[in-house]
């Protein structure tokens, strides 16, 4: 899996899961609206599952409402056209545009792959990457390729347990996560539910 140097799988930031994530102190951080790419299994659904954290997708959506997020969309590596199917459909249970990497078109981390994507944002241009973040759980596609194009990135700790046919490659990825030190905070309460969030202060 390391066949880069190693600060190139370095997220910008750590995040428990997708319902935890302050999109505020992005905003904040970046100091204008950004544009969202979200990995979908292990993020917003187990591996090839369909139940949706809709916590998660709560979390996106009020963020939006307040002006944070420009636009966001689902992006996975479905691998093959039978399940890019799967990933249209979440996306829009969810409301949002999605793209769905198949071989032998491009994949994660490629840049085309997320490029794909960022055409569904009204109004992107491609300096807008610099106010991109992409969430994933994954350091050698999701981080990668965000580094690799020059976005901001979110490492998630994953949700559900990791398949048969990716353990050896999950083994991997936590050589590399102990190499660059990176830890999950614990969750917390999602910051819409705080009072003074929902004040509107």
């Amino acid at each position: 899996m390391v066949t880069k140097p190693l600060e190139e799988y370095r997220p910008t930031w750590t995040a428990s899961g997708l319902a935890h994530i302050d999109f505020h102190k992005i905003f904040i951080s970046l100091g204008k609206p950004f544009f969202l790419a979200v990995d979908l299994d292990h993020v917003i659904t187990k591996p090839l599952g369909w139940n949706i954290t809709w916590a998660g997708i709560f979390n996106i959506r009020e963020a939006g409402n307040r002006g944070w997020i420009a636009g966001a969309g689902i992006i996975s590596n479905a691998g093959i056209w039978p399940l890019s199917r799967r990933v249209g459909i979440i996306a829009d249970q969810c409301n949002l545009p999605c793209h769905a990497c198949v071989w032998p078109y491009w994949l994660k981390p490629d840049e085309e792959a997320f490029l794909e994507l960022f055409r569904h944002f009204h109004g992107f241009k491609r300096p807008d990457i610099e106010r991109t973040v992409v969430i994933g759980d994954q350091l050698g596609t999701d981080i990668l390729g965000a580094n690799q194009i020059g976005a901001k990135s979110i490492y998630v700790d994953k949700r559900g347990d990791v398949p048969w046919y990716k353990r050896a490659k999950f083994r991997k990825e936590l050589i590399i996560r102990q190499k660059l030190g990176l830890r999950f905070p614990e969750p917390s309460t999602p910051w819409y539910l705080h009072p003074d969030a929902l004040s509107g202060t």
